[in-house]
């Protein structure tokens, strides 16, 4: 085991929550002799999930509302990516996996939508399929498009651009009215 700082610094921090996590399990049997180890930490581990959903449930709430502020100050709509199902679509490497697996994406779609009509704004959710990997230029979809997880180079046309502003006008114009006239898509994979 590499022993650098961030490493020695994450152990302890894992060994702080765990000795936490033991004194509570012990103050629960010291109250209630009649429950085991395992019954005892059942209820603590659900009392941790209840405290972590009641945190994501307030962050989204504040980022809603954030954004349908931002729409409704600017007269402009929101789209989205429909947000469902992500955790499906996402491939991630393993320290990322826990904080995005345990996130409630489709719960932060539900806000957005039902703010967004309350304030009379505009919101679209979209079919995410390829807006990562089309370029916004061109409209050409390959999957070496996305060359990284923040680079983006056409492989047709040369269009060089952050990865998730690529998308995110790909997003946009799906949900334009105008078509080809302010988007390029009018070329799918070849």
């Amino acid at each position: 085991m590499n022993l650098n700082p961030q490493t020695i610094a994450g152990l302890a921090e894992h060994l702080e929550s765990a000795e936490l996590n033991a004194r509570d399990v012990t103050k629960i049997t010291d109250e209630h002799p009649e429950m085991d180890w395992d019954d005892a930490y059942a209820i603590q581990d659900g009392i941790r999930r209840r405290k972590e959903a009641r945190f994501a449930a307030d962050v989204n709430h504040q980022i809603s509302k954030r954004m349908v502020a931002e729409a409704q100050r600017t007269g402009r709509g929101i789209a989205v990516e429909q947000l469902g199902g992500i955790r499906a679509r996402v491939r991630l490497r393993q320290p990322q996996r826990a904080a995005v697996h345990s996130w409630a994406f489709a719960q932060l779609g539900g806000f957005l939508a039902y703010k967004a009509k309350q304030a009379g704004v505009a919101f679209v959710e979209v079919n995410p399929a390829y807006t990562s990997q089309m370029c916004s230029a061109c409209g050409w979809v390959h999957k070496h498009n996305r060359r990284s997880q923040s680079g983006f180079e056409c492989g047709r046309c040369g269009f060089v651009g952050h990865a998730d502003h690529n998308a995110a006008i790909n997003i946009a114009c799906r949900v334009s009215n105008a078509g080809a006239k302010s988007c390029a898509h009018t070329q799918r994979r070849p």
